[in-house]
């Protein structure tokens, strides 16, 4: 389901999979040596990496913020405490990166 009207000004993700009036969820796939574009998250947001990762979030700036290991099935939760973010991440590692972020909207 995708309704046009709920998707962000500033994709977070490749792909919009789903979209309504409480949630979006987003698809990336980084390729190695690659990174998203620069993107900033203004609602609370589940990541779920559907590969392993090592990778680097890094900032606006082009800070390297921390390094990213994680395995296939790792969620991690970035409530209002931490957010709105502005960042991208990079992959250092040998093959794709594929993570979903779903985006907790009204929170």
């Amino acid at each position: 389901m995708r309704d046009d009207r709920i998707v962000s000004e500033q994709p977070i993700g490749e792909r919009l999979v789903l979209a309504n009036d409480r949630i979006r969820v987003w698809e990336d796939v980084v390729a190695p040596g690659d990174q998203q574009p620069v993107h900033t998250h203004r609602s609370p947001y589940l990541s779920v990496m559907l590969t392993a990762a090592d990778a680097e979030v890094v900032d606006d700036t082009g800070q390297v913020v921390y390094r990213v290991q994680r395995g296939v099935g790792d969620a991690t939760w970035f409530g209002a405490d931490r957010i709105p973010t502005t960042h991208t991440l990079r992959n250092t590692g040998s093959d794709d990166v594929r993570v979903l972020v779903v985006e907790v909207l009204g929170s």
